[in-house]
């Protein structure tokens, strides 16, 4: 019988005294690409970043990628202020389960107004509890997270949430279906300041993408299922088994959380159709194409595209009496 024994996740360099790391028995639960994540948020923080941005396919399970992070992290965590953690409803039983499991965070889950003497652990509230959110605008975190951030980048109450480090989550694909507005503000909240104004940003996405450039993942990490041969994604009958895994354990530690533990895919932004100014110029200049599905490569960009405009059929009328011919 052989026994793998997996190695800690380190994430500073070799020669650092005080190593940040994830202990092996948080890394034997993950997968090749949760560790992608990981390291992607840990550069953002070691470079002294606001934030970034983990724009990853469904199924990539967020909840397990940043409880990891906080593991590694669980000492500042401790010291500095609590950290704030803003997901659906649906989800707040999978958050619960690998923060308890991977650092045995105490986790706090008001459902009106909490207390000002909660100054560690982690505080967990749904993005629809709005009296909660209010009650937190005016205190400081070490680390906001907000799951299906692209639903709420507009939102004024979740602008003014401050915190020393900002992790935006989002499986919503903005090669191809593009929304200018919204990537700026989700980029502008994790890294204020970083893309400038609105309509300069414009302008120098289009030419971006005309140039297959992506100068954003220094902030954003993209991630899809076909990036990697090795990245599989969970099957049915695995996703039912980890759902039961996790009442398994909500039943034996007496979680009195009752909420819905189905994945669910999360709902679309319902983004309108209506364009600034800036952006339907720069748009007649290099419409958008579809992108390659492994890797959201854009393929065509800069093409000139066929527009077809319907030609109105024209009716005789009846009641109109048609001139004889000279």
């Amino acid at each position: 019988m052989v026994i793998i024994i997996m190695p800690s996740l380190i994430l500073t360099k070799w020669d650092v005294e005080d190593a940040v790391y994830v202990p092996a028995g948080v890394v034997s639960n993950l997968q090749n690409y949760h560790l992608a994540g990981i390291r992607f948020l840990y550069d953002c923080y070691q470079n002294r970043l606001k934030g970034g941005i983990l724009n990853h396919d469904v199924d990539m399970n967020f909840p397990a990628q940043v409880s990891a992070f906080f593991t590694a992290l669980k000492k500042e965590i401790q010291v500095a202020s609590p950290a704030l953690i803003i997901c659906s409803e649906n989800r707040f039983l999978k958050w619960l389960y690998h923060l308890k499991i991977y650092g045995n965070f105490t986790v706090h889950c008001p459902k009106e107004c909490i207390s000002e003497d909660i100054k560690e652990g982690i505080i967990m509230t749904s993005i629809h509890q709005t009296k909660v959110l209010q009650n937190l605008v005016e205190r400081n975190f070490s680390f906001i997270v907000i799951e299906e951030f692209d639903l709420v980048s507009n939102k004024r109450i979740f602008k003014q949430l401050r915190g020393d480090f900002h992790i935006g989550l989002t499986t919503h694909n903005f090669i191809k279906e593009p929304n200018q507005k919204v990537f700026f503000e989700m980029i502008n909240w994790t890294n204020p300041g970083v893309l400038g104004k609105f309509s300069q940003f414009c302008k120098d996405n289009i030419e971006h993408l005309q140039n297959f450039r992506w100068p954003y993942e220094k902030y954003w990490h993209r991630l899809t299922w076909n990036f990697c041969d090795t990245f599989t994604r969970p099957t049915v009958e695995e996703k039912k088994e980890y759902v039961e895994r996790i009442k398994l354990w909500a039943k034996q530690e007496k979680v009195e959380i009752n909420l819905s533990m189905h994945e669910n895919i999360p709902k679309k932004r319902k983004y309108k159709k209506t364009q600034t100014k800036t952006e339907q110029k720069e748009m007649q200049k290099a419409p958008f194409t579809s992108s390659d599905s492994s890797n959201d490569v854009v393929e065509t960009l800069g093409k000139k595209t066929n527009i077809r405009r319907k030609k109105r059929k024209v009716t005789p009328n009846k009641h109109v009496k048609e001139k004889p011919e000279a």
